[in-house]
């Protein structure tokens, strides 16, 4: 029980157990949602049908490098260095990039025509909800998150998260 106590939130052995199985419980209970959440946008992207310009991943694809260069630079590392300490060559880097390209540009695609076809669109309210969220999350007024993200900007993510959510929430597991 003193060791339960030292642990801060518990005053029992039992209680700790408990507080450690709950734990637990709610990690592989997050685990199975994400894995399920990932299963159904790897099937809402074998599902999507169309001719889908060969340019779109190209241009994605070369988006998503030009990204992580970006982000690894500010870490003091260029690109073919790091590949270089991955022990991989930039054209298979590439190939890599392209097919994540090839599915998220998929994944673009259906959210735009679900929030299309259901109509989806952000209130004032939850936009204005949103800004609130930022301006905590960030530490700055809400005004001045106003004015760096446009409401336009704010409105269409929040269409896409409803969008994900329509179709996690129509998903049937099998």
């Amino acid at each position: 029980d003193e060791f339960a106590k030292d642990m801060g939130e518990y005053e029992t052995v039992e209680e700790l157990k408990k507080g450690i199985e709950d734990d637990m419980l709610k990690r592989k209970q997050e685990s199975a949602q994400n894995a399920f959440e990932d299963a159904v946008i790897d099937a809402l992207v074998e599902n999507v049908e169309g001719e889908i310009p060969e340019c779109m991943f190209e241009n994605r694809a070369k988006e998503d490098v030009d990204s992580f260069a970006q982000r690894i630079a500010q870490q003091g590392i260029d690109l073919d260095t790091y590949l270089m300490y991955m022990g991989m060559d930039k054209e298979t880097f590439q190939g890599q990039m392209k097919e994540r390209a090839v599915s998220e540009v998929k994944i673009d695609l259906a959210i735009e025509k679900i929030i299309e076809v259901e109509g989806l669109k952000a209130s004032d309210e939850a936009v204005e909800e949103e800004y609130a969220k930022m301006a905590e999350m960030y530490q700055l007024d809400v005004e001045k998150i106003k004015e760096l993200v446009p409401a336009a900007t704010v409105a269409a993510e929040l269409a896409k998260q409803d969008a994900f959510k329509l179709v996690i929430d129509s998903a049937k597991a099998k």
